[in-house]
């Protein structure tokens, strides 16, 4: 269980996140919308300890203030959507550093024969396989991605925060990342997504919430608290009229009109 309580953060000279409360329970999917600037980002970088903040997170009942930094790797892992700071190990080398958190507490770290299973098993779930060997400097962005969400499931940590997964990704690798996430939600972990594509977000979660200046608008689920009126509010244009001539046009595509 992740419990926020008046949670506020502050860059030098600007307010980025006032008086958030939330909670997030064991196994629960959140997906979170919201115009750029809003915040989100740095909710989740909150979340994993990655920024000071006022006010009070707690997960299992324990403040995050009084995890290690070791510590609380073993329990949250980010996926930043800055994939461009990396020191350029090979992907297999990077996806292997995802065990760490585990290793360590083994005698003499070594990996062992099933540890490197579950990378492999990862790796093919990915379609990571033929590019095991190649250098980070050497993949595109969407190949980035995958290689940083893979390395993040191998923490096999309680807390997956994913902040625009489906960054650089293509429309293949867009829904195989999400069949992947929900996968792995089945396995009992809490995930907590940030989303700019609003029918991307609710494939993910009819759990949602809404940021706007930092600040919480609603939460729920999708079917009660979005509507037309609430969509232009929080993204000043008619969001709705968008959406339905979009699926205007592939449900004219799927009943054989061109």
């Amino acid at each position: 269980m992740l419990e926020i309580r008046k949670l506020s953060v502050t860059y030098p000279g600007q307010q980025v996140l006032t008086d958030i409360n939330l909670s997030v329970g064991t196994g629960q999917r959140l997906a979170i919308l919201g115009p750029n600037g809003s915040g989100k980002s740095t909710l989740l970088k909150s979340l994993s300890g990655l920024v000071e903040y006022r006010g009070e997170i707690k997960l299992s009942n324990r403040s995050l203030r009084d995890f290690k930094r070791i510590e609380l790797a073993e329990k949250v892992a980010l996926l930043s959507q800055n994939t461009s700071m990396y020191f350029s190990y090979s992907v297999y080398e990077t996806l292997m550093m995802g065990l760490y958190t585990q290793l360590r507490k083994s005698f003499m770290a070594v990996a062992r024969a099933k540890d490197k299973a579950r990378v492999l098993q990862v790796m093919e779930a990915l379609d990571l396989e033929n590019i095991r060997d190649q250098e980070l400097s050497k993949l595109s962005g969407g190949q980035l991605q995958r290689v940083f969400f893979a390395r993040t499931l191998l923490q096999n940590p309680e807390v997956i925060l994913l902040d625009e997964p489906n960054n650089h990704l293509d429309i293949h690798y867009q829904l195989e990342m999400l069949r992947y996430i929900k996968e792995y939600f089945e396995q009992g972990k809490t995930v907590i997504a940030v989303f700019h594509d609003i029918d991307l977000a609710l494939s993910f979660s009819e759990n949602i919430l809404i940021l706007k200046e930092g600040k919480i608008l609603s939460q729920g689920k999708a079917k009660e608290i979005l509507s037309r009126e609430f969509l232009k509010q929080v993204y000043q244009t008619d969001v709705l009229d968008y959406m339905l001539q979009k699926h205007k046009f592939w449900k004219g595509l799927e009943e054989g009109e061109r």
